[in-house]
């Protein structure tokens, strides 16, 4: 058995499709997938059961400049219209890997730190997601798509009975 070493990122990029590169990007933080859950009482036990619905999702991106490309990409208001494209590569024992990933939202909030002579600049910005999708190394992760009850894992579509019994 092969024993695994940790994946490297080595180059990543986010672009706001339609305007463009959104500045030198020093992390992002994806929309964390957690499945909304009820818990059941019975025979003494209780049990977390999924209510196939997921909880709401933000994107958080950290930029080391103060780009212009911020302030246009505030100006969309419709989350169907601001569609963020990251890019990354990450090295796998000398393997290169393709990792993207497209989220849907509204800039919920621009934080541009706090200013300090001779440190790096810092703006946070931070989405309200409602659509994210994850490839890696061209395996589809997810497709979530809140506003059309589409949730995709590994590519199985759990929502179609959903959609089908609501006429959707």
């Amino acid at each position: 058995m092969a024993v695994l070493s940790p994946q490297t990122i080595t180059n990543a990029n986010v672009i706001i499709d339609g305007i463009g590169e959104l500045g030198t990007t020093k992390s992002v933080v994806l929309p964390k997938v957690e499945e909304e859950m009820y818990t059941q009482k019975f025979g003494g036990g209780t049990r977390h059961v999924p209510t196939g619905m997921y909880k709401e999702m933000t994107t958080e991106i950290t930029l080391e400049r103060f780009s212009p490309t911020v302030y246009a990409a505030m100006l969309v208001k419709s989350a169907a219209d601001l569609i963020v494209i990251i890019k990354a590569d990450i090295n796998d024992r000398g393997k290169t890997i393709a990792f993207n990933a497209i989220v849907k939202g509204i800039i919920q909030t621009v934080d541009d730190g706090t200013l300090e002579t001779g440190k790096q600049v810092e703006r946070k910005i931070t989405l309200a997601t409602n659509f994210y999708a994850l490839e890696i190394d061209g395996k589809q992760g997810y497709v979530i798509d809140v506003e059309n009850l589409i949730t995709k894992i590994d590519g199985q579509d759990i929502l179609e009975q959903l959609r089908s019994a609501i006429g959707g």
